[in-house]
């Protein structure tokens, strides 16, 4: 909730004019997140996306797009590897 807050801190900072704050609170969103539930979790991915929109408001185009990539990756990767948070129907259906 802390990096949820922070992030949506972030956007606020850039909407009213402040490019420096917006980079401090996106960039601490995503640390926090990732040093909570780890480098390659959906949750992080999440996150890492917010923090490219933020980038890409900034003008920092490359580093939104690599930041982007990256959290498009995670979630690809975490699609493959994981069911997520529902269980596909077929599942449930006997074989």
């Amino acid at each position: 909730m802390e990096a949820a807050a922070d992030m949506s801190l972030a956007s606020i900072h850039v909407g009213v004019g402040r490019p420096n704050e917006a980079e401090v609170e996106s960039e601490r969103a995503s640390k926090v997140v990732e040093s909570f539930y780890g480098p390659n979790h959906p949750q992080t991915a999440w996150m890492l996306l917010a923090h490219a929109a933020v980038l890409r408001r900034l003008n920092r185009k490359e580093e939104a797009r690599a930041t982007q990539k990256q959290g498009e990756r995670i979630l690809n990767e975490s699609e493959k590897s994981r069911l997520g948070e529902t269980v596909p129907i077929k599942a449930l259906l006997p074989h």
